[in-house]
């Protein structure tokens, strides 16, 4: 695996309570090498972010060349 291509995240989900007692789901995404975190109230916003970093990824695998196949040369 290409560390420089690879990268580890924490998801964590959980309900909070509230006044009603059904409670909201929260998420957060922390990526472990920045502790950048990322707050989410809805699925939604955490499919769509996720989404977004798998794109992310493979655009930047793509870019380099395969390292039993390389690309050819030009």
């Amino acid at each position: 695996m290409n560390a420089r291509l690879s990268r580890v995240y924490v998801v964590r989900i959980w309900l909070e309570p509230t006044q009603g007692g059904e409670g909201v789901w929260r998420a957060s995404v922390t990526e472990t090498r920045t502790q950048e975190r990322r707050y989410f109230t809805n699925p939604e916003e955490l499919k769509q972010f996720l989404e977004r970093l798998f794109r992310c990824a493979k655009a930047a695998r793509s870019k380099r060349p395969h390292p039993i196949h390389p690309s050819p040369a030009k």
